[in-house]
């Protein structure tokens, strides 16, 4: 899992993937979120994304974009999807 290190922005703890070993490229070609899971979530389950974004709080942009592998998203942020889905955090993060 990612190193997590406060971020003075929003007052949460966030992934910074590249301080695991990990380059700019890699972190945008395969990320440590695995976004193809939560989007394989929400589609079996019929959630739109206006849906799911008003209930992990998350705006629908920032969660396409945690979908196709371009963002990810805080602690906080990945917990109130894990939440949703009720599934394990660890089972939304790529395991090497």
């Amino acid at each position: 899992m990612g190193i997590l290190v406060a971020d003075s922005h929003v007052n949460q703890q966030t992934f910074y993937p590249t301080q695991i070993g990990l380059s700019r490229k890699e972190v945008y070609m395969r990320g440590v979120i695995n976004g193809a899971k939560i989007k394989s979530l929400r589609t079996e389950r019929g959630i739109t994304f206006p849906e799911f974004s008003d209930a992990v709080r998350l705006s629908a942009g920032n969660l396409h974009d945690i979908e196709s592998g371009l963002k990810q998203t805080s602690v906080a942020g990945l917990t109130r999807i894990a939440d949703y889905f009720e599934v394990p955090v660890d089972s939304l993060i790529h395991k090497d």
